[in-house]
């Protein structure tokens, strides 16, 4: 790269921190790219440089993908085997941010990933990272949370750990007991509360905090939190997740008005799922049930792609109430939807003595579908189905499926 005169914006894009100069930086080296100004190895290094970049700052991760393709392409074709396996790396995380969630996890099965190696530094533990991401957006939050230990214990010191240690405790403030959250807490005063190489740090450490006061009830904590997050730009799911929590303490405008600085252009259908649920809350809290089903059916349609079921699995009354009832309002998503509430149900007496494939047998029985159609989609028998609901009546102590459904409305 020096030999072509070039290397001052590149080197930018390593050490700088500010967010309006490292964008900079990237259009510059994008501009050099684009006109030729570099060949042979250089070019290949630059693109990826230049995706790996705008990646991290997360202000286009669209223009990071083409950018990372590009460069993964260019190497393999030259032969440069680790700078392919670190493009196809970064370009699942970016695959898994934007919110497409199976070619992110196609990407990571379909190559060879990186070994450890100078680029540690910056980008190590990136693949567990994006694994993480995809899991905890599906609303598998064991296996996200397996992912993101094994990125804080195995990179302690790179840029992923905090991105780790931030999303595992929001994992968990979702799923995990006291000791859990506590730990959770522990390791997020390793995360910086200053922007880094791009990334406005103090904004996820402050929602992270946020959900794990949330989780423990304390609102005035919650709402700190929240509207500390609202002071900064460019950072929509934290945006959205303070949006939510605002609206769980009580402070509804706030709410209302977080959500309208999230952009409309083309947002991850995980990020337009939590939005479409808070607003949903939102108008169900108020008594208007017409548009709190709009909301929600919207919040699925915008889900069913990508599984991404998180924002529907969240520990509350109000909106297991709201999910329930939406089964009856008529949905397009009853397949989704009963995976949800088989995920959503609340601990009674009389569930407690339930399997959990029985569990997941109730949460279909409480939509529309016939025996045959439940039985095809938890691929089993119908006969072994109807075993299971046989074994659901006795054990509420009801025998018929009405009778069932209705037990905990």
């Amino acid at each position: 790269v020096r030999d072509h005169g070039e290397e001052s914006p590149l080197f930018s894009l390593f050490v700088e921190d500010d967010e309006d100069l490292v964008a900079e930086a990237i259009e510059e080296v994008v501009s050099i790219i684009e006109q030729g100004r570099l060949r042979g190895r250089s070019h290949a290094y630059a693109v990826y440089v230049a995706g790996w970049t705008l990646l991290r700052s997360r202000r286009d991760p669209l223009r990071a993908c083409e950018l990372l393709e590009s460069a993964r392409a260019d190497a393999a074709a030259r032969g440069f085997t680790v700078l392919a396996a670190r493009a196809a790396a970064n370009l699942a995380f970016a695959f898994a941010f934007m919110g497409a969630l199976t070619l992110a996890l196609s990407t990571l099965n379909s190559n060879d990933m990186p070994e450890d190696g100078p680029w540690r530094l910056y980008d190590g533990g990136i693949q567990d990272a994006a694994l993480g991401l995809i899991r905890y957006w599906r609303g598998e939050l064991s296996a996200a949370r397996t992912a993101f230990t094994a990125v804080i214990q195995g990179y302690s010191d790179a840029p992923y750990a905090h991105f780790a240690r931030v999303f595992a405790a929001l994992v968990a403030a979702e799923v995990g007991g006291s000791e859990a959250r506590i730990e959770a807490l522990a390791e997020l005063q390793k995360v910086p509360q200053v922007t880094l190489l791009g990334v406005p740090w103090r904004s996820w450490r402050a929602i992270a905090e946020c959900a794990l006061a949330r989780a423990r009830g304390d609102r005035s904590t919650t709402i700190r939190l929240a509207r500390q997050v609202l002071r900064a730009d460019n950072v929509p799911v934290a945006t959205a997740l303070a949006a939510d929590a605002l609206r769980w303490a009580g402070d509804v405008d706030g709410a209302r008005a977080a959500l309208g600085r999230i952009s409309t252009s083309a947002p991850p259908g995980y990020l337009v799922a939590s939005v479409g649920v808070t607003r949903a809350l939102v108008a169900y809290r108020a008594g208007d049930t017409r548009t709190a089903h709009f909301r929600l059916e919207q919040a699925l349609d915008a889900a069913a792609d990508e599984q991404s079921l998180l924002p529907f699995c969240r520990d509350e009354e109000a909106l297991r109430r709201l999910l329930r009832s939406h089964v009856s309002a008529g949905t397009r998503h009853e397949v989704m939807l009963a995976t949800i509430l088989g995920r959503t149900q609340e601990e009674t007496s009389a569930l407690s003595s339930l399997s959990g494939r029985e569990r997941q047998v109730l949460a279909h029985l409480r939509t529309t579908m016939t025996p045959a159609e439940i039985a095809v989609a938890l691929d089993v028998s119908l006969n072994t189905l109807k075993t299971h609901q046989r074994a659901i009546y006795r054990k509420l102590g009801v025998s018929t499926r009405r009778a069932a459904t209705r037990l905990r409305e």
